[in-house]
């Protein structure tokens, strides 16, 4: 149970990651409050079990008010905000407009890190997605639909290379591989929008591999696979799913396996070992 003067902000963006960090909040004692951005955060946000407010997305400055007029001490930041928001200049506020202009480039990690250490200036404590929802962290092994194959295992290598390497060079987290050649990989657009462009290049058979930088910080964007990334592989003809362990979101793991088994999806949760490679469960 959270004292006095620990209230917990979430500033929740899109997707259905925010209301389940409430959730956990929540139900933990927390005292918790959700700042929802406009045209992105689910209005299923606001209910009675937390007090919640809606904000422009572009301003900075307003957030930054409201989260402290509600008197919150920590947040955490949970949903997505599309990058190509960035390209909206004429709708940012100063605060917005300024922070952005300072930054030394527009790559995710940049801007996100800049947002940390913005609110951790304004007296705001950043909070550790990994640390507010340890239960969203699958362990390592089959998750769920078909066991991997042998077969399998080479695109399931490839993938985790190459997505490793673009979230390293901070591009995306996500790459679609098949028959050990690249079919799309994640950048701007983001990860579902990835998986549909590859399907419309390659239908069938593709593996998708979503991973963090290796160096990342679990205080914003940790990679997120639920229902909707189940529905939109099944739509493109991908049949095997792999996240890292440990260091990935797995939400709704129930309706998850319920959409893999229906679809004859293969979901698995992959670990490096200590020589470099990738250890995976399989048939």
């Amino acid at each position: 149970m959270t004292g006095v003067g620990d209230r917990i902000g979430v500033i929740a963006g899109s997707g259905c990651l925010p209301l389940y960090v409430a959730q956990c909040l929540s139900g933990s004692g927390n005292d918790v409050y959700v700042a929802g951005l406009r045209g992105a955060a689910d209005p299923a946000l606001d209910i009675p079990d937390w007090e919640t407010g809606w904000y422009d997305a572009y301003s900075l400055q307003g957030l930054l008010d409201g989260l402290s007029q509600a008197g919150v001490a920590k947040v955490v930041l949970a949903g997505r905000l599309g990058h190509d928001e960035i390209f909206r200049t004429s709708e940012f506020d100063s605060l917005l407009k300024n922070f952005l202009d300072n930054l030394k480039d527009h790559r995710p990690s940049t801007i996100l890190g800049g947002l940390v250490d913005l609110l951790t200036g304004n007296g705001f404590m950043v909070l550790p997605l990994t640390d507010v929802a340890p239960d969203l962290l699958p362990a390592a092994g089959h998750l769920a639909g078909p066991l991997v194959q042998r077969k399998q295992i080479p695109d399931l290598d490839l993938g985790w290379r190459v997505a490793r390497g673009i979230a390293d060079l901070d591009i995306g987290q996500t790459a679609i591989v098949k028959g050990g050649a690249v079919v799309a990989v994640e950048a701007m657009e983001g990860t579902d929008k990835a998986i549909e462009r590859a399907g419309g290049i390659s239908s069938g058979g593709l593996t998708v591999v979503k991973l963090a930088a290796g160096d990342h910080d679990f205080r914003y964007d940790v990679p997120t696979v639920g229902p909707d990334t189940i529905s939109r592989l099944a739509e493109a003809g991908g049949n095997l799913l792999a996240l890292e362990a440990g260091r990935s979101f797995m939400l709704n793991l129930d309706k998850v396996s319920a959409l893999c088994d229906e679809w004859g999806i293969t979901l698995v949760s992959g670990s490096e070992t200590e020589d470099g490679g990738v250890h995976w469960p399989e048939a």
